[in-house]
């Protein structure tokens, strides 16, 4: 068993340094340091991100605003490969250890990174959903 920890340990890193390597590569790193919504105040930020989601109506006015903030939003792909691979990590140290108690931490620690996944997804579709319906 041990073995095949190593290899899913080996076989997430790659994963998630690939995704490194073709963020940096793409701009997507650079594109994430400052956003529109940084200008924004908290409760002006929330309602930009209610719009772009769907959950609110989206002011005419607002919308040339929030693509920039849309397409970040659309442009989150590559997460989803870190977080497999960081699933992946987990998976293979959970193999290694062959305690309960480390399982069972592993088991909950990759629960989260796929919820935070699935929810990346989700905004994901629903930010291109905006910036098709919304076409400049």
């Amino acid at each position: 068993m041990v073995w095949l920890g190593d290899g899913l340990i080996v076989a997430g890193l790659v994963l998630a340094v690939s995704f490194l390597v073709r963020a940096f590569r793409s701009g997507a790193v650079r594109l994430r340091q400052s956003t529109p919504l940084d200008r924004l105040a908290p409760e002006e930020r929330r309602r930009a991100l209610r719009q772009i989601r769907g959950r609110a109506p989206v002011d005419p006015r607002d919308a040339a605003a929030l693509r920039p903030v849309a397409e970040q939003l659309a442009a989150q792909r590559p997460l989803l490969a870190l977080a497999a691979g960081l699933i992946l990590v987990e998976a293979g140290q959970a193999l290694q250890r062959l305690s309960v108690t480390w399982t069972v931490a592993s088991i909950a620690l990759a629960g989260l990174i796929a919820a935070g996944g699935a929810l990346v997804h989700r905004d994901m579709r629903r930010a291109r959903r905006f910036l098709r319906d919304n076409a400049a």
